[in-house]
């Protein structure tokens, strides 16, 4: 594609006589290959602005995902949340499977492991949003498979909860597959509130 435009030319020094300037014809190709990436430099914010907040929600985020079963025991039902980063969303539900069914067959009085929650934690996550969603839901524990996740913001998510006296737990992925690793937290949320 082509573009013609006909731009006047800039005048020269003043003398006596002026003359009309003589047109100046300019030709534009647009083609994918002939355009050049320009940076562009952004201007100094204004030091009066207020600042932006940098924050955002879980990327994904069900809140009780599936039923509880009918006539399950109250004093059976533990309402835990799953996160997961985006890799690893498919063990993270592969875990919640596993450690659903180990908690089912594991002690005299088995539990039953309702997900309260299932999210996407990104680096940008505010945690106090996300803890005011798991507590909506009536989440009295976290399982977290956070493989991806800066450590810092890992402990950040461990702290909010942990200060809430929310039962929070990292599991490595390596980890979301073995019994004895299930049995751990299956132990761990029998001492949680039921219900």
């Amino acid at each position: 594609m082509e573009l013609s435009i006909t731009v006047p030319a800039a005048p020269e020094e003043p003398k006596l006589e002026l003359k009309p300037p003589a047109p100046v014809e300019l030709t534009v190709d647009l083609t994918p290959e002939s355009v050049v990436p320009v940076e562009v430099s952004q201007a100094a914010p204004d030091a009066a602005a207020a600042p932006v907040p940098v924050f955002s929600g879980p990327a994904e985020f069900a809140a009780n995902p599936e039923p509880i079963p009918d006539k399950t025991p109250p004093d059976q039902i533990r309402r835990i949340a799953f996160l997961y980063t985006a890799e690893q969303k498919e063990a993270c539900e592969k875990f919640s499977k596993f450690i659903g069914q180990v908690a089912k067959t594991f002690g005299k009085k088995p539990i039953y492991v309702h997900q309260s929650a299932r999210a996407e934690v990104r680096a940008d996550l505010s945690p106090r949003e996300l803890l005011d969603k798991l507590k909506a839901a009536g989440t009295v524990g976290i399982l977290a498979i956070l493989e991806g996740l800066p450590s810092d913001k890992a402990q950040e998510l461990e702290k909010v909860f942990e200060d809430e006296d929310i039962f929070f737990r990292i599991v490595a992925p390596a980890d979301a597959a073995k019994r004895l690793a299930a049995i751990d937290h299956v132990v761990d949320m029998m001492l949680l509130k039921a219900g």
